[in-house]
C-alpha cells in the first residue's frame, strides 16, 4: 500500500547557477560553470506499518533491529502495526538533499579545418533515497537503509559522478571528408556491499549494509576456518570495505572503476547537383574496443545500488550476533562491451 501524507509538496529544488567565459591567450576561450542544486521539498519514503526499533544489536556497529530474531535459525520477523497490510509506503517531504557541479572547459579552432574543446567536471550528489524508479515500492526496497526507515543519514548519491573529463577534437579533411572524435571519461558509479538477508528486521531482504569486522574474532563465519581468509583478503583489496572495519558501512561509499568510452563519426559530402545534396555518414561507437579488445571495456562489482557480499547462516548466541557465509561478487567483473558501426545517409533538397 502506498500513500501520501496530508502536508505533502510537490517536489521542488532551488537552483543557483554562475557561468563565466573569457578569451585567453592564444585564441582559447575558457568557460567555467557553476551548479547548486539544494532540495526544498523532495520524496522521503518510510514504512509506516513498521512498529519501530525493537533493539539494538551490541555487535554489528550498533545494528538496529525492527523485529525479532528466530535464535535457532537466524531468521528475522519484523513487528508491523497490523497484520492485516504488509509495507504501508507514506510518502513525505524532506528537504536534505543536495548537490553541486563545477565545470572548466577550454575550446580551441586552429583554422577552418581543425577544432579542439576539452572540459573537465567535478561534483558530488548527496542524498537520503536515491530515486531509481518510477514505483515507490522499488525505490523504497532497493535504497540501502542507512540510518533509521524515518531518518536516513544524507550520503552519497547512487547518481554521484565527481569526476568526467570530455575531449573532443574536429578536423576537415580535403574531398569534403570530416571527422569527428569524442572521449569521455568518468568515474565508476557508486555502490554498497550488502547482506542478502534481512538481518535488521525490516521486513525486507538485500538492502542492509554489512558490518566490516575488524578481524576473524569480530565476525562468526559458518566455516571460519576457510571462510574467513577469502573475506580479509576480499576485504583488503577493496579500499571502501578496508577503510570501514569496525563500523556498518555507509551507503556508496564503494565504486566501480573508471569508464573510457571514445566515439568516431566520419562525414563524406557528395558534391550538390541542382541544389541537392547527398552526405554519407559513419559512426564508430566504443572506437577503443576496436582497435584493442582489452581497452573500451566497463568493468564493474555491482550494476545495481548494492552488491551481496554475505548471507545468513543461523545466529551466534555467544557472541549475540548473526552467523554469516560468504557470497563473495566478482570484483571489477567486465562487461559487454562490443564496438559496433552505424551507417547513415542524409539527403538534403
Amino acid at each position: 500500500m502506498v500513500y501520501f501524507d496530508p502536508n505533502f509538496k510537490f517536489p521542488q529544488n532551488l537552483k543557483a547557477s554562475l557561468g563565466l567565459d573569457h578569451q585567453l591567450p592564444y585564441g582559447i576561450v575558457g568557460t567555467f560553470d557553476f551548479l547548486y542544486t539544494k532540495a526544498v521539498n523532495q520524496f522521503y519514503l518510510s514504512d509506516v506499518n513498521v512498529v519501530g526499533p525493537q533493539s539494538i544489536l551490541a555487535a554489528e556497529g550498533g545494528r538496529v533491529e525492527y523485529g525479532t530474531i528466530n535464535t535457532a535459525t537466524g531468521a528475522t520477523t519484523v513487528v508491523r502495526k497490523t497484520t492485516s497490510f504488509r509495507d504501508v509506503i507514506r510518502h513525505r517531504n524532506e528537504s536534505a538533499d543536495k548537490a553541486f557541479q563545477i565545470t572548466y572547459q577550454l575550446e580551441k579552432r586552429f583554422s577552418d579545418h581543425m577544432q579542439f574543446l576539452a572540459g573537465y567536471t567535478y561534483s558530488h550528489v548527496e542524498d537520503l533515497i536515491s530515486l531509481t524508479s518510477s514505483i515507490a515500492s522499488s525505490n523504497y526496497r532497493f535504497t540501502t537503509l542507512d540510518g533509521t526507515i524515518e531518518n536516513r543519514n544524507l550520503r552519497t548519491s547512487v547518481f554521484d559522478i565527481p569526476h568526467k573529463i570530455s575531449l573532443t577534437g574536429v578536423f576537415s579533411l580535403p574531398a569534403e571528408v570530416t571527422l569527428a572524435a569524442t572521449y569521455v571519461g568518468q568515474s565508476g558509479s557508486p555502490f554498497t556491499y550488502v547482506t542478502q538477508s534481512d538481518v535488521n528486521g525490516d521486513g525486507l531482504g538485500g538492502n542492509d549494509p554489512v558490518y566490516v569486522p575488524r578481524d576473524s574474532a569480530d565476525i562468526t563465519l559458518n566455516t571460519p576456518a576457510t571462510e574467513w581468509s577469502r573475506l580479509n583478503s576480499y576485504i583488503q583489496n577493496e579500499p571502501c570495505l578496508e577503510k570501514s572495519r569496525g563500523s556498518l558501512l555507509q551507503r556508496n561509499t564503494c565504486r566501480n572503476p573508471f569508464i573510457h568510452i571514445m566515439n568516431m563519426r566520419i562525414t563524406k559530402g557528395l558534391p550538390s547537383v541542382r541544389g541537392q545534396h547527398v552526405e554519407l555518414t559513419a559512426d564508430i561507437f566504443n572506437f577503443l574496443h576496436l582497435i584493442n579488445h582489452d581497452w573500451g571495456v566497463i568493468r564493474q562489482t555491482s550494476g545495481f545500488e548494492e552488491a551481496n557480499l554475505v548471507n545468513t547462516a543461523g545466529w551466534d548466541a555467544v557472541n549475540n550476533r548473526f552467523k554469516y557465509r560468504l557470497a563473495l561478487p566478482q570484483k571489477n567483473a567486465p562487461t559487454t562491451q562490443q564496438w559496433r558501426v552505424q551507417l547513415g545517409l542524409k539527403y538534403s533538397f
